[in-house]
């Protein structure tokens, strides 16, 4: 087993001025993460900003920034794209289970955060009480619906998996398991 990779993710509202480098673009077409296949592996897409994704983004939203291993900090942005838009060569979409192994541990992190924030900010374009368009706040992750006043927040819900296993002389036994 490969111990995991340290690393530190900030959220934020708004990218900060000293931000540099190319970031990380957690892109959805629907619910499938856009994603990019390298000898390396499987990666989120990187780009320096949105023009360089070559894709028709329907909103984004800055998550906050990652530092990986020492690494300077990388900015998150999570962005929804165009349903019907064509992909990018060497770019494809995939669900996040099936990417659970095959992205680093932090960013696939990062990558449930981003998908809760694209499906909450995409179902939450207009009031629940009076209909009205709502307004993004500058300051933090809400909506206010500038009509009734109606201040709406994201739920994220994490999740947490474990495993109780105890090692037998006839090997490991799972004991118990939850999710």
């Amino acid at each position: 087993m490969t111990p995991p990779t340290p690393y530190t993710f900030h959220s934020a509202v708004t990218p900060s001025a000293d931000q540099r480098g190319p970031a990380h673009w957690f892109v959805f077409q629907e619910s499938n993460l856009l994603v990019r296949h390298n000898g390396a592996g499987t990666e989120v897409l990187r780009a320096a900003g949105p023009e360089e994704l070559a894709l028709p983004l329907v909103r984004s939203q800055y998550l906050g920034h990652l530092a990986l291993d020492g690494q300077p900090p990388a900015s998150c942005f999570s962005a929804e794209a165009d349903p019907t838009a064509p992909l990018p060569d060497g770019v494809s979409a995939e669900g996040l289970r099936g990417l659970y192994s095959r992205l680093p541990e932090p960013i696939f992190h990062v990558a449930g955060r981003a998908v809760q924030i694209v499906d909450w900010d995409r179902t939450h374009q207009f009031c629940g009480r009076c209909g009205g368009p709502m307004e993004s706040l500058p300051s933090e992750r809400a909506k206010k619906c500038p009509a009734c006043g109606l201040t709406n927040f994201p739920r994220l819900s994490p999740a947490i998996s474990s495993a109780v296993v105890r090692h037998a002389a006839e090997g490991p036994q799972l004991l118990l398991a939850g999710n």
